[in-house]
């Protein structure tokens, strides 16, 4: 991290982001791949990831908090947090079957306190036609 913070944020040479934030991403990543997900949560929501630029970095990082979440049965943070990425990779809900997989988990897991919301999201995106 010391190395990220001297380069600062905004960094972005020939398609390779690197700063704290991006490093930020990538340890949340690790920390979820190595089964820590307290960890990873811990981690990952500490990341502003308004700072960088590149959406699919900050959707990357939305999808791994949006698994954390899911391992933790935390259903209410999984749909905030896809509605987060939907608004701003809309076709990865199009195309992304694991980002189609976690919004089926969701309509099977939901509350019946939100399980409209879910489905009219899941309909949003095609998932139920």
């Amino acid at each position: 991290m010391p190395a990220a913070r001297r380069v600062g944020e905004g960094q972005n040479h020939q398609t390779i982001f690197f700063g704290p934030t991006n490093v930020g991403i990538h340890a949340t990543a690790v920390e979820l791949e190595a089964g820590e997900v307290g960890e990873a949560l811990r981690l990952g929501n500490t990341v502003d990831i308004s700072l960088i630029a590149s959406l699919e970095r900050r959707c990357a990082h939305l999808y791994h908090l949006t698994r954390a979440y899911e391992y933790k049965n935390n259903d209410t943070a999984v749909f905030i947090h896809l509605q987060m990425a939907e608004k701003l990779r809309w076709q990865d809900f199009l195309y992304k079957n694991d980002v189609r997989t976690m919004v089926s988990t969701l309509v099977r897991r939901a509350k019946p306190s939100y399980a409209s919301e879910v489905r009219a999201f899941a309909n949003k995106i095609g998932l139920l036609d």
